[in-house]
């Protein structure tokens, strides 16, 4: 369960810092769908231009409401911003803005911050993918075997949990991407502070 603390508070922070409102209600049926996830390589330069880069991006944000964004932004963020940003003739400003820390365009900024940010829960969770997967299975046998929870319950319990166990398997960061980030905890932590 801790992992889905860390996930829940990893993604708290992407939303946190980023210039476009993720948040998404469950779709029918109870499934909760993530924003397409796309993980860049990390390094430690990369990382600490998106840590430098983080005050002006939140005043920009800020000031641009870029948290007022059309309800169906969750499934696909990038394109809900890169849209917005046109219709209110400032994708010009906001590219000028993040070129100043190296970035080429906004969805490098984007998909940066979100590979920074889930490989950080990731790190701070100190278990791979493997891990988590057999960590999961393993509550998931407890359930199905546990005389304690009634029959009823436990077709719905074992479904949440293979859902949970799927998200947190796609949201899984490279590697690389963890250990670059696991290097940083301290800068990053302390970025977000300054929030």
């Amino acid at each position: 369960m801790l992992i889905f603390r860390l996930l829940a508070a990893t993604l708290a922070l992407f939303l946190a810092f980023a210039p476009v409102s993720f948040a998404q209600a469950p779709a029918p049926g109870g499934q909760i769908k993530l924003p397409q996830i796309t993980h860049v390589p990390l390094s430690v330069d990369k990382v600490e231009r998106l840590i430098k880069s983080m005050p002006e991006m939140q005043a920009f944000g800020k000031a641009h409401q870029l948290n007022k964004l059309p309800k169906g932004a969750a499934r696909d963020p990038n394109a809900a911003l890169m849209q917005y940003l046109k219709d209110n003739k400032l994708q010009k400003k906001m590219r000028a803005m993040l070129a100043k820390y190296g970035f080429g365009s906004i969805k490098e900024w984007t998909q940066t911050m979100q590979s920074v940010t889930i490989a950080y829960g990731f790190a701070k969770s100190g278990k791979s993918a493997a891990q988590m997967k057999s960590e999961m299975q393993a509550m998931i046998n407890k359930i199905q075997t546990d005389p304690k929870v009634p029959q009823d319950q436990k077709a719905g319990l074992v479904a949440m949990f293979k859902q949970q166990m799927a998200m947190a398997l796609k949201m899984a960061p490279p590697p690389e991407n963890i250990a670059v980030v696991t290097k940083m905890i301290p800068q990053i932590e302390q970025a977000m502070k300054r929030k």
